[in-house]
């Protein structure tokens, strides 16, 4: 069994003709579910059912990031744009659906619980987080802290299964490749002016500039150029690659500290992955 494997089941369930004409869906979250999957086979009680809780798991998180997709409001101007947005509603109850029927049908009564118990829990944190960012009640630490919850809590809800030196373990990598995910996604997001409002350089800037650029930011007022100004005042590019090259640093270091050999076999690509982005040329230079 491979990862690659459980992605070929996977879009069993999310490629479909209709879906692939008219929208777009969110990566697989492989790393993740190499971790996930990785760890189930670690212990007899798991490893048994470690494919299926792999690929069920990937698929409400699937499901629970193609709704994240769906825009706050409904804007769409021309009929294309209709469609995509409600396909992507449609796509996301169908795959947060069908977990529950590839589970019920094996049997698996308490990876049902279990799941089904993250999905509320996730949707709580995601409640709050969004509350907080409308209050302006967030910091840029909260941002970033509350997003590694959300994207970490899915592929955690069966580490109850797992020995715990095993559940202490997998805590702590798929806590640090969810914040490298984050951390990368932030850093890509500088790139365009547009996605600027409400990322985390947005809060960094909310939390050390000055109260004219603040109030200027809160307000809107900031056009593309005085957006890049504040930036670069602020050193946000610079701020949030450190913290991107800390985390690599981190994930590096808790890889190499596995004892187990089928472990470091199964999670050598992310190994690779890893030793690839550090000492990397910054991936956005501020400007």
């Amino acid at each position: 069994m491979t990862i690659t494997h459980i992605e070929k089941q996977v879009k069993r369930y999310t490629e479909y003709d209709v879906i692939q004409t008219y929208t777009d869906l969110p990566d697989f979250p492989e790393f993740r579910v190499r971790l996930l999957y990785a760890f189930l086979n670690e212990t007899d009680l798991a490893s048994k059912n470690s494919e299926l809780y792999s690929l069920v798991t990937a698929i409400v998180q699937m499901g629970l990031d193609t709704h994240d997709q769906v825009p706050e409001h409904n804007t769409a101007k021309t009929k294309p744009e209709a469609r995509s947005r409600q396909l992507k509603v449609l796509a996301g109850d169908y795959f947060s659906s069908r977990y529950y029927n590839l589970l019920a049908e094996a049997g698996e009564v308490t990876a049902v619980r279990l799941l089904a118990a993250s999905v509320c829990e996730i949707n709580r944190l995601k409640l709050n987080f969004y509350t907080g960012i409308k209050q302006m009640k967030i910091t840029a630490e909260d941002y970033i802290h509350d997003l590694v919850q959300i994207k970490s809590h899915m592929f955690l809800s069966l580490a109850g299964l797992l020995p715990e030196w095993a559940k202490r373990a997998m805590t702590d990598l798929v806590h640090g490749v969810a914040r490298f995910e984050v951390l990368n996604a932030e850093m890509n997001r500088l790139k365009d002016d547009k996605d600027i409002p409400e990322s985390w350089a947005y809060w960094h800037i909310l939390d050390h500039g000055s109260r004219e650029d603040r109030k200027l930011l809160k307000n809107g007022g900031a056009d593309s150029s005085k957006l890049r100004s504040l930036l670069l005042k602020y050193k946000a590019g610079a701020q949030l690659q450190r913290m991107l090259e800390e985390q690599l640093e981190q994930l590096s270091a808790k890889l190499r500290e596995l004892s187990s050999e089928r472990l470091l076999q199964e999670l050598q690509p992310l190994t690779d992955v890893l030793n690839r982005y550090i000492g990397k040329p910054r991936i956005l230079e501020e400007r």
